[in-house]
Order: structure tokens, then C-alpha cells, then sequence
């Protein structure tokens, strides 16, 4: 059986080991922080080299094409102004082969229209029979101007009265049959007025007008064939560009060049000069990358050796005084208690001690004579 001195000595021993491991694991902890902000900024360093790297190729490589760029924009916008020149002495060109080649057509359609108007003149005909809309009320040709006719006919007798009807608000059959009645006097007495009664009264002017109108729309239709014909026409040979074609053509190819020089120049930036960008950033930065590496793997060495220690310490304070005093005692506070017990008198073992500071027994400050 240990003596009182053994026991007190014992929870001594036991008290210091819990301390040490309490102090360990605190300085394991602050050892921990102090890696992981090692960490950190050597993250944030890497990170600052790094988007360095970037943008300083981002920009060199701007630098290095911006001049092709530049040119090649120049030459580009000189070759639009070529163009739309070409275009112009083209559009030129066209309108007078055009004139050039409907110019008879051009003269008998003239010759035509006057020989309407001399008829329209000389017998009293209204200016408005040469008029399409005239052609197709007095005497409609062909489906177009059938249709044409048939939809006048619906707009004056069947939506005007209709309409009417409706926006009136009185919706009796009566206002309707009124309204009818009004349209039909009005339309019908306006074209008796205007086609019918001029149709009688002028019948054979009439009949030559139409006939000299037809001769005139087969004119106009073998000019625009001929105007159609010629806008697709994609020779241009005719119309001399050839000064504008060796002025485009020779801007393209110096476009051609630049471009490909340009090409030629990113490639080396990207295969060389980009390396050696890199490379000469890394360099100025190594050192102090490198130490703050070396200075985590110190930092991390000694907390793996500190852990390990303390690891070693856990075991021995369980093996030689959990296993005494229990996992309810494993408190420096808690031991130094027990240890007070003894001291005092009140206790001459540890199981009594562990005892009474269960049992809440209050410790005796002055110890027995």
C-alpha cells in the first residue's frame, strides 16, 4: 500500500503530466493557425504571381497586334471607299446603258402620251380617262382588274352601308334599307356621272385612248424586261471599272499580307515570347515563393513532431494515470483537489480522496498537528 507521500507525489506527477498535454495541445493549436495563414498567403502570392503572368502576356500580346490591327483597319476602310466608288460608277454606267439601249422605247411611249393627250384635248375628254382607275371602272381587263373591280364595288355597296349602319347604333332594317338607298344614289349617280355617261358620249375617243394605253403598257413592259435584263447582267466589262478592281484588288492582297503577318507574329508570341514572359515573372518571385514554402514545410514538420509528442503523452497519462485516477479525474484542477484531501488529512489514500470529492466534502485548509 502507498504512503501518504507516494500518493501526493503520484498526483503531483499526474497533475504536471495534464498540464503538459494541456499545454501542448494549445500551442498545437496556435501552431495549426499560424500554418494555415502560412498557407494562405503563400495561396494568395501564388495568386498574385500568377494573375500578374496573365495579364502581362494579356496586354503584351494586345500591344504586339494592335499595329496589324490598326493598319489592316486602314487598309480595310480605304478598300470600302473603292467599293462604294466602283459601286457608284457602276450604278452610273447601268443607267446610262439603260437610257442607251430603251431610248426608242423610251420616245414612243412619249409619242403616245401625247397623241392621248392631243385625243383628250380636241373632243373634251376628261384628263381623268387616262387614268387606270378609269380603265378599270369603264371596261376591266384581265383577273387583276376584274378583281379590283368586283372589291370597289364590295367597299361602295356593302362595307360603307354597312358601316354606316353600324356606327349609326340604331341597328333597325330600316336605317339599314336607308343606307343602302344612300350609297346607291350617291356611287351609282357619281358613276353614271363620271363612266357611264362619258362612255356614251365619247365612245370611240375612248375605245382609242384604251388602244394607245395598251400600246403604251407593252412599251413600258419591254423596258422594264430590258431594265431587268440589264441589272443582272454580272459583266461589267462594259462599264470600265478596271482602275477601281486593281486599286480593290490591290488592297486586298496587302490585307492578305498584314494578315498574315499577324498570324505569324501571335504564334511566336504564343510559342516563345509567351514562355519567356512567364518565366522571367516566376524568376523575379522564386525566392520568396520558395522561402515562404520552405518555411511552411518547417512550420508543418514541427507540428507533426509536436502532435507526435502529444500523441506519446496521451498515451502515458492514460497508461500510468487515467488508469488510476479514471477519465472523472483528468483535470489539473480536479487532481489538485484530490492531492488537498490528502494533504489536509482528510484522506490517506487516493480512492478516499476520489471519495469524498464526490461526496462534495469541503477541504480543510489547515492540516493536523
Amino acid at each position: 500500500m502507498a504512503t501518504r507521500e507516494e500518493n501526493l507525489q503520484f498526483l503531483e506527477a499526474a497533475k504536471s503530466a495534464v498540464e503538459e498535454i494541456q499545454a501542448m495541445k494549445a500551442e498545437s493549436e496556435e501552431q495549426a493557425v499560424r500554418l494555415k495563414r502560412m498557407q494562405k498567403d503563400l495561396d494568395s502570392e501564388t495568386r498574385v504571381v500568377n494573375d500578374t503572368i496573365t495579364e502581362t502576356i494579356k496586354k503584351r500580346r494586345a500591344e504586339l497586334i494592335k499595329p496589324f490591327d490598326s493598319q489592316i483597319g486602314d487598309l480595310q476602310s480605304s478598300m470600302r471607299k473603292e467599293q462604294s466608288k466602283r459601286e457608284k460608277a457602276r450604278s452610273v454606267g447601268m443607267k446610262t446603258r439603260i437610257e442607251h439601249e430603251t431610248a426608242h422605247l423610251t420616245a414612243e411611249s412619249k409619242e403616245l402620251n401625247n397623241r392621248i393627250k392631243m385625243i383628250s384635248s380636241r373632243n373634251g375628254v376628261p384628263g381623268y380617262c387616262n387614268t387606270s382607275l378609269f380603265s378599270i371602272m369603264s371596261s376591266p381587263k384581265g383577273i387583276k382588274e376584274i378583281l379590283i373591280f368586283v372589291g370597289i364595288l364590295m367597299l361602295l355597296f356593302a362595307v360603307i352601308p354597312i358601316g354606316s349602319w353600324m356606327i349609326w347604333g340604331n341597328k333597325s332594317t330600316l336605317w339599314l334599307i336607308i343606307a343602302y338607298i344612300v350609297c346607291i344614289a350617291v356611287f351609282g349617280g357619281l358613276y353614271y356621272l363620271l363612266v357611264l355617261r362619258l362612255k356614251i358620249s365619247h365612245s370611240e375617243e375612248l375605245k382609242e385612248i384604251a388602244l394607245l394605253r395598251d400600246q403604251r403598257a407593252l412599251k413600258k413592259d419591254a423596258i422594264d424586261r430590258i431594265t431587268k435584263g440589264i441589272q443582272n447582267d454580272q459583266n461589267d466589262a462594259v462599264y470600265n471599272l478596271g482602275e477601281f478592281d486593281a486599286r480593290i484588288a490591290e488592297l486586298e492582297e496587302q490585307i492578305g499580307t498584314l494578315e498574315q503577318q499577324k498570324k505569324a507574329a501571335a504564334e511566336q508570341f504564343d510559342t516563345v515570347t509567351q514562355k519567356e514572359i512567364s518565366d522571367e515573372i516566376l524568376g523575379r518571385n522564386a525566392e520568396r515563393l520558395e522561402q515562404m514554402k520552405n518555411e511552411i514545410d518547417a512550420a508543418s514538420g514541427g507540428l507533426e513532431a509536436l502532435n507526435a509528442r502529444l500523441r506519446n503523452a496521451g498515451v502515458e497519462n492514460t497508461t500510468r494515470y487515467e488508469s488510476v485516477l479514471g477519465t472523472e479525474f483528468s483535470k489539473p484542477v480536479q487532481i489538485e483537489r484530490l492531492g488537498g484531501y490528502i494533504r489536509s488529512g482528510q484522506a490517506n489514500t487516493i480512492e478516499e480522496a476520489k471519495e469524498l470529492y464526490r461526496a462534495g466534502a469541503k477541504l480543510q485548509v489547515t492540516e493536523p498537528q
